[in-house]
């Protein structure tokens, strides 16, 4: 039977699980949990430097075979090869890389700035000492002061450079769903992981979804990845350049991973590939839904984002990357 197309209105849960060949659910597979709640432990034995069991190594074999399958199917695939020239061609790595470095180079001349208001104001308002300066951004830009003449002469700005930014893209990967399972969530984690391979300035790659189980986080270590131990429920927050690939997630998730990146400094620097924004916009203005559930975070970025749709049609297994767009957030739209 044809896998089936996925519809934005068949992934409003917080987490999806795969699909399987007759289109039902996946049961979710019972989440182990440490004394501290909400964190991920691997069960004895399916750590990824412990013995597994002959049942589990058996399975973690299957799944070897079956992920490589699946890797060499999408690598083969037309989708793959468009996709890799989508984002060469709208420099989607290059540029969270050089929004990095931009906002730091903000941020730190913004910090300059507050200390330098903040020593004029501690000696107290005397308007007939103020005069209007020219304050100069690393970036290039002016920004038009009132500043008290007295403390311009005697407290000198340490204008030291902008710290470093990292070169180095994170990958996040959330809700791929069950890749022992199911071959679209394979389908999906292959491209991950041949993402990485293609591009030299992605570092390391980490994955979680609540259907996960311990045998595939030891197997997903082995491949190089990093499982993050605890249910942020889509709340992470980026520090460094990161290209957040959710396919096919609920819109509270990505609401909440917006909600948890919306300092303007860091939303420059992080990338979503996954549902369309604009489709859940749409969504939104046709149907009634309840108030509590509206991702308003999402809806009200809207006008922020640049989103570019992906040609699913291109893979054989539409229902693994339908529907799927890159949203970027330029920093210009927020300074300028």
């Amino acid at each position: 039977m044809e896998d089936r197309t996925v519809s934005i209105s068949e992934v409003e849960d917080e987490w999806k699980t795969g699909l399987p060949r007759k289109g039902k659910l996946h049961a979710k597979r019972p989440v182990y949990k440490s004394s501290e709640e909400g964190l991920l432990s691997y069960r004895p034995g399916h750590s990824p430097n412990s013995i597994l069991s002959p049942w589990d190594a058996e399975k973690e074999h299957k799944l070897r075979q079956s992920l490589q399958k699946s890797m060499e199917r999408v690598r083969r695939s037309v989708f793959y090869k468009k996709l890799v020239e989508q984002m060469q061609r709208l420099q989607i790595l290059e540029t969270l890389v050089a929004n990095a470095r931009r906002s730091e180079r903000l941020r730190h001349d913004q910090t300059i700035v507050n200390e330098f208001l903040a020593a004029v104001q501690s000696l107290g308002p005397n308007p007939a000492d103020y005069e209007t300066c020219t304050f100069h951004f690393s970036d290039g830009s002016l920004i038009l002061e009132t500043v008290e003449y007295r403390v311009k002469e005697n407290h000198v700005v340490d204008m030291k450079p902008a710290p470093s930014s990292p070169t180095v893209v994170e990958l996040v990967v959330l809700g791929v769903g069950s890749i022992l399972d199911s071959e679209v969530s394979r389908c999906q984690m292959s491209l991950a992981l041949l993402l990485k391979n293609q591009f030299a300035c992605i570092g390391d790659l980490f994955v979680f979804d609540p259907v996960l189980s311990a045998m595939e986080y030891g197997f997903l270590s082995s491949l190089g990845c990093t499982p993050i131990l605890r249910d942020e429920k889509g709340r992470r927050r980026a520090y460094s350049p990161t290209l957040f690939y959710m396919p096919h997630c609920g819109a509270a998730l990505y609401n909440n991973l917006l909600e948890a990146n919306m300092d303007p400094w860091c939303l420059g620097w992080i990338s979503i590939l996954g549902n369309s924004f604009r489709k859940y916009q749409d969504s939104w203005e046709v149907v009634q839904k309840p108030m509590h559930a509206r991702p308003d975070c999402l809806l009200g970025l809207q006008k922020y984002v640049t989103e570019h749709s992906v040609n699913a049609a291109l893979f054989p297994c539409v229902s693994a990357f339908n529907d799927m767009s890159w949203h970027l957030f330029p920093i210009k739209k927020y300074f300028y």
